[in-house]
C-alpha cells in the first residue's frame, strides 16, 4: 500500500473544492452540500477503480 502524502491530500481537496464550487453554481446547492457530494463521489469512484483493477484481467493483474 502506498505511503500517505499530505501533498496528494491537499491536491485532492483542492480539486474537490473546485468541482464543488462548479456544482454549487450550476445547481444552486449550498457549497457545503455540493462539497459533500463531490467528496463522496470521489471516494466511491476510487474504491470501484481499485476493486476493478485488482480483478483477473484488470490493470494490476493483466495475465490472469
Amino acid at each position: 500500500m502506498a505511503r500517505f502524502s499530505p501533498r496528494y491530500l491537499i491536491l485532492g481537496l483542492a480539486i474537490a473544492a473546485v468541482l464543488a464550487a462548479g456544482l454549487s453554481w450550476l445547481s444552486r446547492l449550498p457549497f457545503w452540500a455540493a462539497l459533500a457530494i463531490v467528496v463522496v463521489a470521489m471516494v466511491v469512484n476510487s474504491l470501484l477503480l481499485r476493486w476493478e483493477d485488482n480483478q483477473p484481467g484488470g490493470f494490476n493483474r493483466p495475465g490472469e
